[in-house]
């Protein structure tokens, strides 16, 4: 049986592979390090078990909790419907002119004008246009209320 070395500054074993002078160290894994991976594959187990987790073939692993977020963000958008058909129906009741000359209408339009473009315009228009903080400063808003390039 071969006597390994032994660094002289740590007093641990080595474990014979040097690289340009520096020798490795033969050290035990931190047990922090162990507590961490066990605690978080503890944690992947249980989050499989009680939460939706798995993709199948035509569904999923629904859970222990039989959490369902498809429902949830169904409700979340029948009450945003229902929180924004006062100003909708105006709209759609209210000759343009009208709707400009209403402050109070204009004030919730233009609050909600820029997510509305977002999530129902820009992306059709993405490819009509530069990207960054260029693009945004670059258009203006012209007298007729509708968005332009500038020449």
């Amino acid at each position: 049986m071969s006597v390994k070395d032994r660094d002289p500054l740590t007093g641990h074993q080595t474990t014979g592979h040097e690289w340009d002078g520096i020798t490795e160290l033969n050290t035990r894994v931190p047990r922090i390090v162990w507590i961490a991976i066990i605690v978080t594959h503890v944690w992947a187990l249980a989050v499989w078990i009680f939460l939706p987790a798995w993709p199948l073939v035509s569904s999923y692993t629904k859970g222990v909790l039989g959490i369902d977020q498809q429902e949830e963000v169904e409700q979340d958008i029948l009450r945003a419907g229902l929180a924004r058909s006062d100003w909708l129906s105006a709209i759609d009741e209210m000759p343009i002119e009208e709707i400009r000359a209403d402050p109070e209408l204009m004030s919730r339009i233009a609050g909600t004008a820029p997510a509305l473009f977002g999530d129902n315009c820009a992306p059709a228009t993405a490819r009509q246009r530069p990207a960054g903080r260029a693009f945004r400063a670059s258009w203006t808003r012209r007298g007729s209320g509708a968005v332009t390039p500038k020449p």
